[in-house]
C-alpha cells in the first residue's frame, strides 16, 4: 500500500485511482451486507453507516467512466455501446434476477439514458437529459414503492459523475486552489459522519440526508484523490472484480450459512470463496465476450 502526494495530477481519477476506489467500496459493501445478514448492527455500525456511501461512489464512477467512453466513441459506433455494456454486466444473469438486483437494473436504465443522449441529442442537451432521466427513475420508484426501499436514492451520483467527466478540466482548475480544496475536504467529513449516523438509525427525512450524504461523499472522494495518490495492488485486484463480488457475495452468505454456525468463520470463508469465484467468473466471462465479439 502506498499513499503519496499527487503533485502532478496526471493520474487524477484515472483508471488506477478509480479501480482502487472500487476495491475499497466493494469491501465496504461486503461488510455492510454481512452486518445486515448476521444482524451485527452495533458491532459493524460504522460499516453499516458507510455502506450506502460506497454505493454512491460506485454510481459516481459509473457515470464518469460511461460518459468518458461515449465521448471517445465515434457517432457511427454508438450502436455498439449498449450491447457491450449489457454483456459486461452479465445480462443473462441479470434478466433471471431482475426483481432482486435493483442496483444493476438502475445502472442499465442510466446506460440506456446516456446512449439516447449521445445518439439523438446535441452536446449541449446531453447532460440535462441524463440528469432528468436520473431524477425520473428515482421519482418513479418513489411513486411505486413509496419509502419501503431506500436504495434508489443512491443512484443520483451517476449524474454527478457525468458532470465531472464533461467538466473535468474546470473541476481541476477549481481544485488547484489548495485552500478551496482542503476546506471542502474538511467540511465534507463531519457532514458525511452526521448523515451516515442518522441514516444508520433510519431517522426521519431520509431522502434529504441521502442527498447530502451523496453530494459530500463525492466531494470528499474528489478532493482526497486530488490531494493524495493512493496505490495498492490488492485493492486494484479487488477493484477489477468488484462487479463479480457484488453479484456473488450475498448468495454465498445464504449458501454457506446453512453449513457454518460461527459468524466470524462465515465472514472469513465467504470472503475467500467470493474472491476466488469472482476472479474465475471474471476470467471466463471476459474470454466468452471476446469470442462473441469476434
Amino acid at each position: 500500500m502506498k499513499i503519496s502526494l499527487n503533485r502532478t495530477h496526471e493520474g487524477f481519477f484515472g483508471k488506477t485511482q478509480t479501480t482502487v476506489l472500487k476495491g475499497v467500496c466493494i469491501l465496504l459493501v461486503f461488510i455492510h451486507h454481512f452486518a445486515q445478514f448476521t444482524e451485527y448492527h452495533r458491532f459493524f455500525s460504522f460499516f453499516n453507516a458507510i455502506g450506502p456511501a460506497a454505493v454512491d461512489i460506485f454510481f459516481f464512477i459509473a457515470g464518469y467512466t460511461t460518459i468518458l467512453k461515449l465521448e471517445k466513441t465515434a457517432p457511427s459506433d454508438y450502436n455498439s455501446f449498449l450491447p457491450n455494456r449489457a454483456l459486461r454486466l452479465y445480462f443473462p444473469f441479470i434478466l433471471i434476477n431482475i426483481t432482486n438486483d435493483n442496483f444493476t437494473v438502475g445502472l442499465i436504465f442510466l446506460y440506456i439514458a446516456s446512449w439516447i443522449a449521445y445518439k439523438f441529442l446535441k452536446p449541449q442537451h446531453r447532460l440535462k437529459f441524463i440528469f432528468l432521466m436520473n431524477m425520473f427513475y428515482i421519482i418513479l420508484l418513489l411513486f411505486i414503492k413509496k419509502y419501503d426501499s431506500w436504495w434508489y436514492d443512491r443512484i443520483i451520483p451517476y449524474s454527478y459523475g457525468a458532470f465531472f467527466a464533461l467538466h473535468k478540466n474546470k473541476v481541476i482548475s477549481f481544485l488547484e486552489n489548495p485552500k478551496w480544496r482542503r476546506s471542502l475536504m474538511i467540511i465534507s467529513i463531519p457532514i458525511f459522519i452526521f448523515c451516515g449516523y442518522h441514516l444508520a438509525t433510519m431517522e426521519p427525512i431520509v431522502p434529504v440526508k441521502f442527498a447530502l450524504l451523496s453530494i459530500f461523499t463525492c466531494v470528499f472522494v474528489l478532493t482526497f484523490n486530488y490531494e493524495f495518490n493512493f496505490e495498492c495492488k490488492s485493492l486494484n485486484f479487488i477493484g477489477e472484480i468488484s462487479f463479480e463480488i457484488f453479484l456473488l457475495h450475498q448468495p454465498l452468505f445464504n449458501l454457506l450459512n446453512t453449513f457454518i454456525g460461527s459468524n466470524y468463520l462465515l465472514l472469513i470463508v465467504s470472503f475467500v470463496l467470493t474472491i476466488i469465484l469472482s476472479y474465475c467468473l471474471h476470467l471466463v466471462w471476459n474470454k466468452l465476450i471476446k469470442r462473441f465479439i469476434k
